[in-house]
């Protein structure tokens, strides 16, 4: 009987531990949404306290599958685990996905004590943006909401999957198959785009959005699973770095899986009709193809080339009377913007230290009069990353994201720098190329506060973060003192 009951209470324990990510992860989602929703900080904080103590008995590391099922379903899955339906959801699946694991791993993935400078110094400037953009939140905004769901998910989540992705790159095999599950996610978001666009249904109205028409190129802007094209296009091109990656690790046998996600990636980008997202893509698969670690002269021989055709073919398509020429045509965009910029700086000026608070800025735009630049009447929106960060969170908010891109450009380039292996130098290119395209793509359409494309951006730098920990670890072993 003794050995029975033994038995019984072990099977019970283990019950309760499986049971305890997706209870917990759920019912942190739902309280941090709440928190959000309602723009009050305290209902959560007690219970995530709660959460962490019990969770860090649980999990001694991150759960590695729950991890990769994440990268791999997160755009399929995006539009439809969110409960209640639209943009105002308090449960969504990346926030139970994203903050269980982090919540359960807390203990694991907050030990820096074997991290590299470059490591700690990203991940100290990342939270000290954290920290501004809460507290500017938690000061309200003009625009009359909190600005706490923005918090949470642009910048409380990216911070937590760098840190979980970190922790569990501790192997060349796991972070293929990362880089693998991030490629599947891309793919899936690529032919789910191709479907809306050969059926003709759009999921963007289940996350909050609306289906996005171009009158003037008479075409529909794919978002694939997502609200807005330009979140479908950021992620998609992160996908393919991480993709490009991951067949350039593996070798030749890869390829041909390789091609068809690229080719659904590629097919996504090219349905949403952003010509950044066109150039963005063209510089990740040139970049990947052509830039080797002291090989210069291949670099500069394969760009040219590219160049080369792609002024050929832009110049073909401008001579056409497709929807792709009246895009790459179209000029009043671009003075719309320029007078949006100048419009962003009145409301820079007018709140410099402060801003006006975390979504604010349309509301005070439209109160304003409007600017014109060659005829052209401003947007009502940022259309600019820095300026939409300096108009809503002040100077702090702008230093310290400042900062965070200066922490990565350093992880980026010291890395490269010390990467012996071939692996490694595949995967702090892609890395670069990704952030590259980020910034190409994202700088003029204000992406920052955007979840999904930061969240995608920092598990490649996570992994980064892992390969410098162990690189550093390595030389110091060899050298007998303190690198770090």
């Amino acid at each position: 009987m003794t050995a029975l009951r033994l038995r019984a209470e072990k099977d019970w324990r283990q019950l309760l531990g499986r049971c305890a990510l997706p209870v917990s992860a759920v019912l942190l989602a739902l309280l941090a949404g709440l928190a959000a929703a309602g723009g009050s900080l305290l209902l959560i904080l007690p219970v995530i306290l709660l959460v962490a103590v019990v969770g860090t008995s649980i999990f001694a590391a991150v759960p590695k599958q729950a991890l990769l099922v994440w990268l791999a379903l997160g755009p399929a899955l995006f539009p439809f685990v969110r409960f209640p339906g639209g943009n105002q959801a308090l449960i969504t699946f990346d926030r139970v996905w994203v903050l269980g694991l982090g919540i359960l791993a807390l203990a694991k993935i907050t030990d820096l004590s074997e991290a590299s400078r470059n490591t700690r110094s990203l991940v100290r400037w990342l939270a000290a943006l954290s920290v501004v953009v809460l507290v500017r939140a938690l000061l309200g905004s003009r625009g009359g909401n909190s600005g706490l769901a923005i918090w949470l998910d642009a910048f409380v989540l990216p911070l937590v999957v760098l840190l979980l992705v970190r922790s569990a790159a501790d192997s060349e095999k796991y972070i293929d198959r990362m880089l693998f599950a991030i490629g599947v996610g891309g793919a899936i978001a690529g032919l789910i785009g191709l479907a809306e666009k050969v059926v003709g249904f759009s999921l963007a109205t289940y996350s909050g959005g609306l289906e996005r028409v171009d009158t003037e190129a008479g075409v529909v802007r794919i978002a694939g699973p997502y609200d807005v094209p330009e979140i479908y296009v950021a992620v998609l091109l992160t996908s393919m770095a991480a993709t490009l990656c991951w067949a350039l690790r593996r070798g030749s046998r890869s390829y041909p899986t390789a091609a068809i996600f690229i080719s659904l990636q590629l097919t996504g980008i090219f349905l949403a009709y952003f010509r950044t997202g066109w150039a963005a893509a063209l510089l990740v698969i040139v970049g990947a193809i052509a830039i080797r670690k002291r090989q210069r002269s291949r670099a500069a021989s394969i760009a040219v080339v590219s160049l080369a055709l792609a002024t050929l073919l832009l110049g073909q398509i401008a001579s056409s009377d497709s929807s792709v020429s009246q895009r790459v045509g179209n000029s009043k965009n671009g003075f719309g913007r320029l007078a949006a910029y100048t419009q962003g700086l009145k409301i820079i000026q007018d709140a410099p230290l402060l801003g006006v608070g975390l979504g604010g800025y349309h509301s005070v735009a439209i109160q304003m009069a409007p600017e014109w630049s060659n005829g052209v009447q401003s947007v009502t929106y940022p259309h600019n990353s820095l300026i939409q960060i300096m108009s809503e969170t002040g100077i702090f908010g702008l230093l310290t994201l400042m900062g965070t891109v200066w922490a990565t450009v350093r992880l980026l380039r010291n890395l490269w720098r010390r990467a012996s292996q071939l692996n490694d130098q595949h995967l702090t290119l892609a890395t670069i190329l990704a952030c590259a395209a980020y910034v190409l793509f994202g700088l003029p359409l204000s992406l920052v506060e955007y979840g999904p494309p930061s969240m995608a951006l920092f598990a490649l730098i996570g992994i980064c973060c892992a390969r410098s920990d162990r690189i550093s670890a390595v030389a110091t072993r060899k050298s007998g003192i303190s690198v770090n």
